[in-house]
């Protein structure tokens, strides 16, 4: 990717079937935000995408947040288990 990577979560607007599915997994848009903004970036394999992982305060499982990074739009967001 020749572009920077932006980490500003309001850049971001994810897919209705995201919100849905956050919600259902008791993941918060706040959760999303600060795991954008602050979380590590991994890549992925998919052109384009990157991963956000973060811890939130206490939780058991950092929150993982995976976007397209060009389109800017939240694809999924998740508990990450390991």
């Amino acid at each position: 990717m020749s572009h920077e990577i932006s980490r500003d979560p309001s850049d971001y607007r994810p897919r209705n079937h995201t919100l849905q599915r956050a919600k259902y997994r008791g993941i918060k848009r706040w959760m999303v935000a600060q795991t954008i903004e602050e979380g590590e970036m991994l890549s992925d394999p998919e052109p384009n995408v990157k991963v956000f992982v973060g811890e939130i305060g206490a939780k058991r499982y950092p929150v993982k947040v995976v976007c397209n990074v060009v389109q800017q739009v939240i694809i999924s967001a998740m508990w990450k288990y390991e």
